[in-house]
């Protein structure tokens, strides 16, 4: 009898632990399932968004050796009123399946820009400050005359444009008149003013944010943890994108001349003997002294697009300064712009439970 309670006893502990390991195993396998189904989303997101020639709205299946993820777009709101940049939400369903688990799902997304390709950015004025501008003395040159000819791109034609943007209040100040009443601006206008910094930045269609993460436009150089690209003036073929992580930059040497896309989180100092063919994009406050020179666009204080409140005026300090607009060098610092393309906005990614 005692050896008969005893096998029972056995038998219910015996079928107790292949109940409780069948379960670890399924849970285990329920785990891994997920785990799958969630790369094959992310990773049929990514693959979704590294395509050029994909558009927002279409829906795409990609199979990989865990599972196969569904990728579509559903539309949140036209960015820009002609339609050429339109905000979607792109879903990416990630489909993973086994014998013991059946189908599992995991779905993913983010919000992306759409553009068409063509060239988003419009530059009314030689150099834009948002938060006013003051220029030292008479001398130098801040014109919106489009100096672009034929040796420079295919289409040199582009309008003039305005040699000064800035915001009705604070404006336009030139000091020392009393030593030389001439107004250094020149174009078409002279000085353009908007009603307030944010709506003229706004009106250039710069998603600063992105552009800062790297979204917008593929930088080449970082800095840091990048050095600075010397010399990247003396190579005909190169316009680089670099784009400057720091409070507070300075650039005084023609030896950091160069051409291309200059993006700067912080404030920036140009002096001396500093030339750039291209465009210089700047966060915070500008101040310039000395034989600068850009040949391109320049636009200063975009903080104030991603809340900052303390950028300050843009100083030109006297001397033979030349903000010359160039349409030909904006083209060729942004000649990434050759197609479609569908950039992820920065902080937007989730996961629906």
């Amino acid at each position: 009898m005692i050896v008969l309670i005893v096998l029972v006893g056995l038998t219910v502990l015996a079928t107790g632990g292949m109940m409780l390991t069948t379960t670890q195993i399924r849970m285990s396998e329920n785990t891994e399932a997920g785990t799958y189904a969630f790369y094959v989303a992310d990773g049929g997101l990514s693959e979704f968004l590294g395509t050029d020639s994909i558009n927002g709205t279409d829906t795409v299946t990609y199979t990989y050796t865990q599972g196969t993820a569904t990728v579509w777009g559903e539309k949140l709101l036209n960015v820009t009123t002609d339609s050429t940049r339109v905000l979607y939400r792109i879903i990416s369903q990630g489909t993973y399946g086994s014998p013991g688990t059946g189908q599992t799902t995991r779905t993913v997304s983010v919000v992306a820009i759409q553009s068409d390709g063509e060239f988003p950015f419009t530059f009314g004025a030689a150099i834009t400050a948002p938060t006013g501008l003051t220029k030292s003395g008479a001398a130098g040159i801040l014109s919106g005359f489009n100096a672009a000819d034929s040796t420079q791109c295919a289409d040199p034609g582009a309008p003039d444009v305005a040699g000064v943007s800035v915001p009705q209040v604070p404006g336009y100040t030139q000091t020392n008149l009393n030593v030389n009443p001439d107004s250094v601006p020149e174009g078409n206008p002279e000085i353009l003013e908007g009603p307030d910094g944010l709506s003229m930045l706004d009106s250039l269609g710069i998603d600063w944010a992105a552009m800062l993460a790297g979204s917008v436009v593929p930088p080449d150089y970082v800095v840091p943890p990048d050095a600075y690209p010397f010399s990247q003036y003396s190579d005909p073929g190169g316009w680089p994108v670099i784009i400057v992580d720091a409070d507070y930059y300075l650039l005084n040497t023609w030896k950091q001349s160069g051409r291309g896309l200059l993006i700067v989180r912080g404030d920036l100092e140009l002096k001396s003997s500093f030339v750039w063919d291209g465009v210089v994009l700047v966060g915070g406050e500008l101040q310039t002294s000395g034989g600068v020179a850009v040949n391109g666009a320049v636009v200063a204080g975009l903080n104030i697009m991603v809340g900052d409140t303390t950028v300050t005026q843009t100083y030109l300090g006297n001397g033979n300064l030349q903000i010359q607009y160039n349409s030909c060098h904006i083209e060729s610092a942004f000649g990434f712009y050759s197609g479609p393309t569908l950039a992820e906005e920065p902080g937007t990614w989730s996961e629906s439970m």
